[in-house]
């Protein structure tokens, strides 16, 4: 008989994190056994995104240093961060990504956010309200990766509506997925796995060289203190 379960969702947030949780999510064909198999790699996972979210929307700093985030969104996109175990090519890792839905917002030349709206139909005074559009689309937008309506010339040299591709991200900088890791915070993550290793190894031998603590001193701090 197949093992039939339902889809698990913790609340997950490192030690000593601040603000939001992250979703860590197991599908049903997890069984409890599993999940305690795979549970170091989804919250090391999650340690990585809670690190990665506090980096865009508190630091508002990309994975090259540059500038990047917030953008105009409701705290509900950053509410959805979601961590899952996924089989891919017959084996299974982590991965981090925003789920649900939620309403869109924008950013008036005033600095005034206000919920979007559609465009206004004959006879209305305004547009009805977008109910709400996928977190992972407002991720988009903000790492400048999406297309959007801008009021251009067109050749005959008249204004009208254009859809054309975001060259910037949030804050200015270079199109770039706010969940791309940096450089330094692979090797944090290099670190903290050769650190485990050498626990192990060291058992019973005291002469064995520690590994070296390279990468994010943050995440590096984040991830001993957590897991």
């Amino acid at each position: 008989m197949a093992y039939k379960s339902s889809v698990t969702v913790e609340k997950f947030r490192p030690a000593g994190g601040q603000g939001l949780s992250v979703d860590i999510r197991w599908g049903s064909k997890f069984t409890p056994r599993m999940i305690q198999q795979w549970n170091p790699v989804a919250r090391l996972a999650a340690v990585w995104a809670f690190h990665m979210r506090d980096r865009v929307r508190d630091r508002k700093r990309g994975p090259d240093g540059g500038t990047l985030g917030p953008g105009v969104v409701s705290g509900a996109m950053w509410k959805s961060l979601t961590v899952s175990i996924r089989a891919s090519r017959g084996g299974k890792g982590a991965m981090a990504y925003f789920a649900r839905s939620s309403p869109p917002y924008s950013r008036l030349e005033t600095g005034e956010i206000v919920r979007r709206r559609h465009r206004k139909e004959k006879g209305e005074k305004k547009g009805k309200f977008v109910k709400s559009v996928p977190n992972k689309f407002k991720a988009l937008a903000v790492s400048g990766m999406t297309r959007v309506f801008k009021i251009l010339p067109d050749y005959s040299g008249q204004l009208a509506p254009r859809l054309v591709q975001q060259t910037k991200a949030a804050g200015g900088g270079r199109p770039m997925m706010i969940l791309t890791p940096s450089a330094s915070e692979g090797s944090a993550v290099m670190s903290f796995l050769a650190m485990g290793i050498e626990r192990r190894g060291m058992e019973g031998n005291q002469q064995a060289r520690p590994a070296p603590r390279r990468g994010d001193r943050r995440l590096l701090s984040s991830l001993r203190r957590s897991l």
